[in-house]
């Protein structure tokens, strides 16, 4: 059995409580997040006190994007605080492959722990479905026939 190959590193996550904002506003927040390098976005409805419905918005990225990530929760957002807590992120190690598809080349993560497993890139499956009208399912479907039809 190969070894795995695990990478660690210090991340940061943040998150507010929003009482005040339009859920429709969240998709732009999200954007504006994940280009300012968030890693991971979500928000999970809760109730706060007196039974007011609100939403957690939660990101996580790297330390030095600190700055960065905190101005688009302050310029997105009708917050007027964020907690920020330390954590620490183990992940298997990957690596990005380009594979030929009957759609062109695709790019595609591949780790090799605990077993070889590769999975097609979201973005590149989802040009593909919307320039050939096809749904995203079946892009990434054939995408895995056709790369595991060739290894």
């Amino acid at each position: 059995m190969t070894q795995p190959v695990f990478t660690e590193e210090t991340l940061l996550t943040f998150e507010t409580n929003i009482d005040d904002m339009p859920p429709s506003h969240y998709e732009c927040v999200m954007e504006a997040l994940f280009e300012a390098g968030a890693l991971d976005v979500y928000i999970q409805p809760i109730l706060m006190k007196k039974n007011r419905p609100a939403h957690i918005l939660f990101a996580l990225g790297k330390v030095e994007l600190k700055e960065t990530l905190l101005h688009v929760f302050f310029k997105h957002t009708s917050t007027l605080g964020v907690r920020i807590d330390t954590i620490k992120r183990i992940s298997i190690a990957r690596t990005l492959v380009i594979k030929q598809t009957r759609f062109g080349p695709v790019q595609l993560k591949e780790t090799n722990y605990p077993e070889k497993r590769l999975a097609p890139e979201y973005d590149d499956c989802k040009a593909i479905a919307q320039s050939q009208g096809i749904p995203l399912k079946t892009v990434i479907d054939q995408v895995m026939i056709d790369v595991y039809n060739n290894i």
